[in-house]
């Protein structure tokens, strides 16, 4: 039972994640702002959904920045703007911390 609970904490974190970034594209227009959105907005989903199954006692901290770091790498994977030089990519529940707070206060 607890596996579909995170899949389903993870699918709605990733959701709002993707929400997130929609609205930071529009913020940076269209083209690279709008990729620089979406990719910011999934790993924000991705730090929501880890945290949350972290504090919910499913995950250590080292499993939960393991899995940070693999989810992250995903992403950059799958997007043009791994090799931009001011983009932040996550790796550990620190960096996302860092994320989250850029995000509250309306920074790229």
């Amino acid at each position: 039972m607890k596996g579909w609970i995170v899949f389903l904490i993870a699918g709605i974190c990733l959701l709002i994640g993707g929400m997130i970034g929609g609205v930071l594209a529009l913020g940076y227009g269209s083209g690279l702002g709008a990729a620089t959105g979406l990719v910011v907005g999934s790993q924000a989903g991705v730090c929501m959904a880890v945290t949350s199954a972290r504090d919910a006692g499913m995950l250590s901290p080292d499993q939960a920045d393991a899995l940070i770091a693999d989810a992250v790498r995903k992403i950059r994977e799958g997007t043009s703007l791994a090799e931009e030089e001011d983009m932040k990519w996550m790796s550990s529940e620190s960096d996302c911390a860092g994320m989250m707070e850029r995000i509250n206060e309306g920074e790229r």
